[in-house]
């Protein structure tokens, strides 16, 4: 019985029968014991029911035991209700947003998807709408922070974002698959998931066409890395860039995309913090690994700093900042490895060794 064999359930086949003759309606209970652990019917040479789905709530599928014996996951942390209820109920969905935690944001999108397969998009009358709160969703807290603690092996959450918002568009309505990315990218309050879709429209070649299902036409390229500027800059003028789930995606890739604007970026940054700690801690985010954490290195490709500031004016003030014995880590390591032209761990400056 997969998991549950030696844990849930103990008996053999042969005392199994012997339960069952012993009920009133033996041929009922069989088929519900069948219905419920599908895999004691193979156990007797019969034929399982049906597929085990963990989203329609069946007690058998094996992630369920798994999560609960490896994750200490409660069923309360990641509810299949609330996800319907998000999915089917637009006037829900702030109050289910505001009851997410760090622990539990990343699952709950990831299950949006999932279930909005397993109802066949049924229900959902405002795919526009639900596209557009689930690409605004990742840069809400709790979701940065829960960025900032991500594991070595998790999904950002802007790609788990796309993802789902892709399992919807397939189970609702493939035709409308080209009109929303252009309805996130001009959105002002879905930055990281509009940059994430730019660079898989615009930047990365190696990525087949099929494998933009969810993707921004080229002819619309101009218009678009236009708009999303323009939020950029008004975001970066009010404090709000850095505070989205994934700034360093959007610093990186606006270099590339939209170099013209990003002086403007930067000075609205330094207005609203001069010692440019958290453009750094962003712009020179570089490796991380499970046992030492973030690191930091100025990228190889010089031009993506020079697009914000010239590099010796960056370093100098990097050094100031270092003269100031205030400065902790990790913000001292990010403008140490500057300065040095290294890699360096955030968490006490120690020298990353590849």
């Amino acid at each position: 019985m997969g998991p549950y064999r030696g844990v849930l359930f103990h008996w053999t086949m042969t005392d199994r029968s012997a339960a069952y003759a012993a009920c009133s309606l033996p041929n009922a209970v069989r088929r519900l014991v069948h219905h419920l652990f599908p895999l004691t019917a193979i156990d007797e040479d019969e034929f399982a029911l049906s597929q085990i789905r963990d989203v329609e709530g069946h007690l058998a599928a094996p992630t369920r035991l798994l999560v609960a014996l490896q994750l200490s996951v409660s069923p309360s942390d990641v509810s299949l209700v609330q996800a319907r209820l998000y999915l089917l109920h637009p006037d829900r969905r702030e109050s289910i947003e505001q009851s997410l935690t760090v622990r539990n944001c990343l699952e709950f999108l990831e299950q949006l998807g999932d279930v909005a397969l397993a109802m066949r998009g049924k229900g959902i009358a405002d795919l526009d709408g639900l596209c557009l709160d689930i690409a605004r969703l990742v840069d809400r807290a709790p979701f940065p922070a829960r960025s900032e603690t991500r594991s070595f092996f998790g999904m950002p959450a802007e790609r788990l974002a796309i993802r789902t918002i892709e399992m919807i568009v397939k189970a609702v309505d493939q035709v409308r698959a080209d009109s929303i990315a252009p309805l996130i990218i001009r959105d002002s309050r879905s930055l990281t998931t509009a940059m994430r879709l730019m660079v898989l429209s615009y930047l990365a070649e190696d990525i087949s066409d099929d494998d933009r299902f969810v993707a921004a036409a080229r002819e619309e390229k101009d218009e678009l890395i236009a708009s999303f500027a323009a939020n950029a800059v008004a975001a970066s003028a009010h404090g709000q860039l850095l505070a989205t789930c994934n700034p360093g995606l959007i610093l990186w890739n606006l270099s590339r995309l939209a170099r013209e604007v990003c002086p403007q970026v930067f000075e609205a940054l330094r207005e609203t913090d001069p010692a440019l700690d958290g453009f750094a801690l962003q712009i020179l985010k570089h490796s991380f690994d499970s046992n030492n954490g973030q690191a930091y290195r100025p990228p190889e490709e010089e031009d993506v700093l020079e697009a914000y500031c010239p590099i010796n004016l960056l370093r100098e003030h990097a050094c100031s900042r270092l003269a100031d014995a205030s400065l902790e880590y990790p913000e001292r390591a990010a403008w140490q490895s500057l300065v040095e032209g290294r890699a360096l761990y955030g968490k006490d400056g120690s020298v990353v060794v590849r």
